[in-house]
């Protein structure tokens, strides 16, 4: 299962251009791994209603851009979030069958936390890791800049995530 991460409404670009880089990368570790497992199905889910469809119809188009065959995508569309994907995911199959979860690295412990107390067992695949070691960039962490505030604004947005988990939230 491959998790919504953002989409625009511009239908004058492409799916694969319409999707957000954190969608595409997910999309890709999801084809990737789809591939590697024969017969496999390819999840994709979202929401964000739009003239043509939502995040889940775009995503798939994309994946029929990149060469996936569309008897082998299902779409779980209307997940507002990761908790209503991990409900929508068991209402629609239940626990047959194996799952791999797709989605950034950042968000991986939260999305599994979720799919856990919806009944299933997924296997972990983070994707779009933030801190890659031995890069340029990984010697000047500790200076501020606007990246680095971006990445704590995800990690308290995970931390905030995990804790109404922790106090019984959805």
């Amino acid at each position: 299962m491959v998790l919504g991460g953002g989409f625009s409404n511009d239908n004058r670009l492409f799916p694969i251009d319409q999707i957000s880089p954190y969608s595409l990368c997910r999309l890709a570790e999801g084809i990737h791994i789809h591939r590697l497992i024969p017969g496999s199905k390819i999840v994709l889910s979202g929401d964000g209603i739009r003239v043509s469809g939502n995040q889940a119809d775009l995503m798939a188009q994309a994946a029929i851009s990149l060469g996936v065959d569309p008897s082998f995508i299902e779409k779980l569309t209307r997940a507002h979030n990761t908790n209503d994907e991990a409900k929508r995911f068991y209402s629609t199959f239940g626990t047959k069958g194996s799952l791999i979860l797709v989605t950034d690295a950042i968000h991986i412990t939260r999305a599994m936390k979720l799919f856990r107390k919806a009944g299933l067992f997924p296997v972990a695949a983070p994707t779009n890791h933030l801190n890659k070691k031995d890069s340029e960039e990984s010697r000047f962490t500790w200076i501020p800049s606007a990246i680095n505030i971006h990445k704590m604004e995800l990690a308290m947005h995970e931390y905030e995530g995990i804790a109404w988990i922790w106090v019984g939230g959805e």
